[in-house]
C-alpha cells in the first residue's frame, strides 16, 4: 500500500485528498483513521480521504483490507503536514479624489499587487490608499511557509467640493452637501 502524495504538505486554504494505491489482486476496503496503526476515530473510507485544516502535522494510518478475507490486511502510517494559510483583509473605500486613507495589515506576509496605481508603501504592511479614480485592487500575501491568499477591494472616489478660504459658507448650487467623504460615516 502507497499513497499519493507520499509525504502530503499543504497550505490551509488548498488541501487536496490524500490517495491510496494498493498493489494485489484485491478488491480492497480502505479505511482511513486519525492515528497510527488504524488506531483513533475512523475518518474516511474509499480510495482517497482530505485531511482536516488544522494547521500543524498530524499521524494518520490507512487500512487496506482484503474484502473477501477480512483478516488479511495492510497498515500504513503518514504524517500530513497542514500549514497555516495568510490572513489579512483590505477594506473596501470610499473617498474624495485627492484623499489618502492609510491601511494596515499583518506584517507577517508579503504583498502583491494587481495594481500601484495610488499606492504608497510606508513600511511593511502600511499602505497608503489614494487612486485618481474608481479602482478595484487584487493584492496577494505570501506567508513564511510560502502559502499564499488573495483578497479583493474596491475604492470608489468622488470629486469633492471644498469651499475656498476664507468663505464659511457655499451655496448649494456651487457645492455638494458633503464636502469630504467623512461627513458620510
Amino acid at each position: 500500500i502507497s499513497i499519493s502524495p507520499s509525504n502530503p504538505k499543504y497550505c490551509a486554504n488548498a488541501i487536496q485528498p490524500i490517495t491510496a494505491n494498493v498493489s494485489g489482486s484485491g478488491p480492497y476496503d480502505l479505511i482511513w483513521y486519525s492515528g497510527p496503526n488504524g488506531s483513533g476515530t475512523q475518518i474516511g473510507s474509499g480510495s482517497s480521504f482530505v485531511p482536516p485544516a488544522t494547521s500543524g502535522t498530524s499521524n494518520y494510518s490507512v487500512v487496506a483490507r482484503d474484502a473477501a478475507n477480512p483478516c488479511n490486511f495492510t497498515v500504513l502510517n503518514f504524517s500530513a503536514q497542514i500549514d497555516p494559510a495568510p490572513v489579512f483583509d483590505f477594506p473596501s473605500l470610499l473617498m474624495c479624489v485627492g484623499d489618502e486613507k492609510v491601511v494596515t495589515v499583518s506584517t507577517q506576509n508579503n504583498y502583491t499587487w494587481s495594481s500601484l496605481s495610488g499606492i504608497t508603501t510606508y513600511s511593511p504592511g502600511v499602505y497608503g490608499i489614494s487612486p485618481a479614480n474608481n479602482m478595484t485592487y487584487s493584492v496577494t500575501g505570501t506567508n513564511s511557509f510560502g502559502c499564499t491568499a488573495t483578497d479583493n477591494f474596491g475604492v470608489v472616489t468622488f470629486s469633492c467640493t471644498v469651499c475656498p478660504a476664507p468663505t464659511t459658507a457655499c451655496s448649494e448650487q456651487s457645492a455638494p452637501r458633503y464636502t469630504n467623504m467623512e461627513d458620510f460615516y
